[in-house]
């Protein structure tokens, strides 16, 4: 399975540090222009990207 293949990507946080993988890894996928969306319980902001409390939360658009 090729996952580069998919071009919707959810990816969640767990915590709010920049520098963790999490973050390297939203920063990568947006770049490479995929559609991306955070998941974080506390919903803190992300700069073009929109950001859910839950999964279930995320619209079926994506």
């Amino acid at each position: 399975m090729n996952l580069l293949k998919c071009d919707s990507w959810a990816v969640i946080l767990n915590n709010s540090d920049k520098e963790s993988k999490a973050y390297k890894i939203l920063d990568e996928l947006k770049r490479n222009m995929y559609k991306v969306v955070a998941i974080d319980e506390e919903k803190k902001p992300i700069e073009g990207i929109d950001v859910y409390e839950c999964l279930k939360d995320v619209p079926t658009q994506y």
